[in-house]
C-alpha cells in the first residue's frame, strides 16, 4: 500500500486535470495491450509468428489506406485540427483489425489464398466501414466526410488482397523451386479437371513431372493459356508436341474428354511411344470405378486427388 497507493493517487489526479478523449483512448489501448501480453505466452506467439507478422502488415496498410483516402478526398490538404483526422483513423484501424480477425482473415493458409478468403476480406472491410462510420458520427465528428470510408474501403481491399496474393505467389514459388529436376508432361483436357491436374503437378515438389502444355478438344480454347501453360491444339498436335517439347508423360483427364476423345489420345500415345496416364475423376476414384476400359497407372502423389 505504501508503494502503490501514492503512485495511483498521483495518476488519478493527473487524469482529472488532463482528461480528454485521446487520453481515454490511449489508456484503453495500453490496458488491452497489457492484458493481451500478460495472457499470451512467448511460445504461443512464436508458433503463430507468421500470422502476427501478417496482422502487423495489415495494420500498416490500413493506416496508409486511411491516410491516403482522406488526402484524396481533401485534395491532399491536411486539416488545421489534427484530431479531425486522428480520431476517425484510430477508430477505423481498430474496427478493421477486429473485423479481419473475427471473419477469419488470419486463419487461412496463405499458399492457398482463394475466393473464400477474399470473401472474408470483403465482409470484414464492409462491416468495419459501417462500424467506423457510425462511431465517428457518435463521437461528434458529423462533419467528417463519409466518402472517405468508401474510398478507404476500396483502397484497403486492394492493398490487403494484393499483399496476400504476393505472399501466396512467393510461397508457391519457393515450394516449386525446392523440388528436384522434373520431366516434362502434357495434360490432355483444358477443363476443370485438367486445370487441377496441372496445378497439382506444379505445386507438388515431390512430383516427378511438370506440365509444359495442354491438349483440348475445343478449338475455341486453342492458343489460350492456363497458369501460363499454353493450350497447343487438339489431338492431332500430340505427336508434334511430344517431339518438340521432349514430353516424357501424357496425363489424360477423363472428366474433360469424351469417350471417343480418350480412346483417340490413348491410340496416339501408343503409336508415338510416349508414356501416358488416364486420370479418372474424383468420383470414380472414391467409388473404385474406371471408365473407357483404361486403368490409370502409377499416378503420382497429388495427381489422383486432383482428378
Amino acid at each position: 500500500i505504501d508503494h502503490i497507493l501514492p503512485e495511483k493517487l498521483d495518476r488519478d489526479l493527473e487524469y482529472v486535470e488532463t482528461a480528454s478523449f485521446a487520453g481515454d483512448m490511449t489508456l484503453m489501448v495500453r490496458g488491452i495491450w497489457a492484458t493481451v501480453v500478460g495472457a499470451v505466452k512467448t511460445k504461443f506467439l512464436w508458433r503463430r509468428r507468421y500470422r502476427v507478422a501478417l496482422f502487423l502488415l495489415d495494420g500498416a496498410l490500413i493506416v496508409s489506406s486511411c491516410y491516403l483516402a482522406f488526402m484524396i478526398r481533401n485534395d491532399f490538404t491536411w486539416p488545421a485540427r489534427a484530431q479531425f483526422v486522428v480520431y476517425p483513423l484510430l477508430i477505423t484501424v481498430a474496427a478493421r483489425l477486429i473485423s479481419l480477425a473475427y471473419f477469419g482473415a488470419y486463419q487461412g493458409v496463405l499458399a492457398y489464398f482463394g475466393l473464400w478468403d477474399m470473401l472474408a476480406l470483403v465482409k470484414a472491410i464492409g462491416v468495419s466501414a459501417l462500424v467506423a462510420g457510425g462511431l465517428t458520427f457518435f463521437i461528434g465528428l458529423q462533419s467528417f466526410p463519409r466518402s472517405v470510408f468508401v474510398i478507404d474501403s476500396f483502397l484497403v481491399l486492394l492493398l490487403l488482397a494484393g499483399l496476400r496474393y504476393v505472399l501466396r505467389g512467393a510461397a508457391r514459388a519457393r515450394t516449386r523451386q525446392s523440388g528436384r529436376h522434373r520431366d516434362k508432361a502434357l495434360v490432355v483436357g483444358a477443363g476443370i479437371g485438367g486445370e487441377q491436374i496441372a496445378r497439382a503437378l506444379m505445386d507438388d515438389p515431390a512430383c516427378p513431372y511438370r506440365p509444359v502444355g495442354f491438349i483440348d478438344e475445343s478449338p475455341e480454347r486453342w492458343g489460350s493459356s492456363i497458369h501460363g501453360i499454353r493450350i497447343l491444339g487438339g489431338a492431332a498436335e500430340v505427336p508434334l508436341a511430344v517431339s518438340a517439347n521432349g514430353i516424357e508423360a501424357v496425363f489424360i483427364c477423363v472428366s474433360d474428354l469424351s469417350e471417343r476423345g480418350v480412346a483417340e489420345i490413348v491410340e496416339i500415345c501408343q503409336k508415338v511411344g510416349v508414356e501416358y496416364r488416364v486420370v479418372p475423376t474424383l468420383s470414380d476414384l472414391l467409388n473404385g470405378e474406371q471408365r473407357n476400359g483404361h486403368r490409370p497407372t502409377s499416378i503420382p502423389r497429388g495427381i489422383a486427388a486432383a482428378g
